[in-house]
């Protein structure tokens, strides 16, 4: 470091990192570029796994290849690093049975709030049988 004193050193920093930034951006942006797109796959099927979605391979072709929303008909954005959109009404999602965690559609983001909420009913609806069963079997 050019400086003693701390301050006077974070400073020349500073400003060296600026300069550096300034003259390496468009090769920093292209190399960022070039890493998302090749690990998009591995990322998009790293996170449907998580969520517990099953048997989900041949799915990913159909959702990158899909541009409308399977219910409602409008266009769909993927709001992936491609897109920096921040319409959450149109961006698409892969929506699934929270049962069985098997795909069912390629649907916006309004659409699949809606499933969700059938979903969590239809859950609701087993969790009381399943209460009422268990009351009656003791």
């Amino acid at each position: 470091m050019p400086y003693s004193n701390s301050e006077k050193s974070r400073e020349y920093h500073k400003e060296y990192m600026k300069k550096w930034r300034a003259t390496n951006q468009k090769e920093r942006r292209e190399k960022d570029k070039i890493y998302r797109d090749k690990y998009y796959k591995q990322r998009k099927l790293g996170m449907w796994k998580y969520h517990g979605i099953k048997h989900f391979d041949d799915t990913y072709d159909k959702y990158m290849e899909c541009k409308f929303c399977e219910l409602c008909n409008i266009e769909l954005l993927d709001k992936g690093y491609n897109n920096g959109s921040g319409n959450k009404k149109t961006t698409k999602v892969l929506d699934h049975d929270h049962f069985s965690g098997y795909c069912r559609f390629i649907v916006c983001h309004k659409c699949n709030c809606f499933l969700r909420k059938r979903d969590n009913n239809k859950m609701m609806v087993h969790l009381e049988l399943y209460r009422a069963f268990k009351k009656k079997k003791i």
